[in-house]
């Protein structure tokens, strides 16, 4: 018997200094309560760098001003959701390069919006328990 997997397609952003990494808290989907890259799903037809510049935005605070497309990895994990027991997760990430901005500790809520805000965390600070899937990928 194979397995059905739920689908998520999202666009995520890298951006860090000897500081640490900027990253969101989140507050929904399989990821509650853990950290994350900046970034998301994408609306409906709209285009992968619109899509990576708008999710920057609404959970960071930060307008990206360059970036480059650094490549695609796909991982699966148990999840239970809705009929699906298991995600198959298909990233497209970007190194952001330049930014203009504050970074926002609180964001704007609204339906769909699964941050609670943005910080920056030590790399060292990361661990598989406080950070999601994707970090283990890239």
């Amino acid at each position: 018997m194979s397995k059905k997997y739920h689908r998520a397609f999202g666009v995520y952003g890298i951006l860090g200094d000897p500081k640490g990494l900027i990253v969101i808290k989140k507050n929904g989907g399989p990821y509650r309560n853990r950290y994350d890259l900046p970034g998301g799903s994408l609306e409906d037809g709209e285009s992968l760098d619109k899509a990576i510049l708008r999710e920057f935005k609404e959970e960071t605070g930060l307008e990206i001003t360059t970036l480059t497309q650094l490549g695609v990895t796909s991982f699966k994990y148990p999840w239970d959701y809705e009929k699906w027991h298991y995600n198959q997760h298909i990233c497209v990430f970007y190194h952001i390069h330049t930014y203009n901005g504050q970074l926002a500790d609180h964001v704007t809520q609204f339906v769909g919006q699964d941050a609670i805000g943005a910080g920056r965390v030590p790399l060292t600070a990361l661990n598989e328990k406080n950070g999601v899937y994707t970090f283990w990928y890239w």
